[in-house]
């Protein structure tokens, strides 16, 4: 490994290297995302597979291609009014879709026309994670979102987890006007 960690990277967590992403080589950004979307042999995506959807798209999407964030913040800002509630957001199921770091260079489908039955279209719903991940990054500094993996893969619920941590909103409602107000002054960037 060629990275900041060296030979330490192979055994630092996956939360502890999403923190540190800018110094990590191709090489564990690649085996993060593994990871991240279960598809490596060596860690049997047991752990992986414990983290919410949204948490795994932000954090697949910060790492494999940081760069895809401001193209996500355009494509919600386009869709305003198709976003879901965080609550919602933090109970959507994995799916079986691109990550938006993937999506983010073609053409976009139009929220109005690709509605799924029973839910968001899904890069709607990829967009809206990674971007979630990046205001919290934004927000409460790089490693927080190394804290909030190291407690979902305790097995605590998303809400239980930000109601834990120090300095995020006790209410929720707090927390997606602080969400909310923060998108706004992204998009106007």
């Amino acid at each position: 490994m060629n990275c900041d960690f060296g030979q330490k990277c192979i055994a630092t967590s996956v939360p502890q290297r999403i923190a540190n992403v800018g110094t990590l080589c191709a090489e564990c950004r690649a085996e993060i995302v593994s990871q991240l979307r279960g598809t490596d042999a060596t860690s049997g995506g047991h752990a992986a597979d414990r983290l919410p959807h949204w948490f795994a798209e932000a954090a697949v999407s910060r790492v494999a291609r940081p760069e895809t964030v401001d193209p996500g913040v355009r494509f919600l800002r386009a869709n305003r009014l198709h976003l879901v509630p965080l609550q919602r957001l933090f109970s959507a199921a994995r799916l079986a879709a691109p990550a938006w770091c993937e999506l983010a260079d073609g053409k976009l489908p139009s929220t109005a026309s690709a509605s799924r039955v029973g839910g968001p279209p899904p890069a709607l719903l990829a967009a809206e994670s990674t971007v979630f991940g990046e205001f919290l990054v934004d927000r409460y500094g790089p490693t927080f979102l190394q804290a909030v993996g190291d407690e979902l893969l305790e097995g605590l619920r998303t809400e239980q987890v930000f109601a834990a941590l120090p300095g995020v909103p006790n209410d929720r409602g707090a927390l997606e006007a602080s969400w909310g107000e923060w998108l706004a002054r992204a998009a106007d960037r």
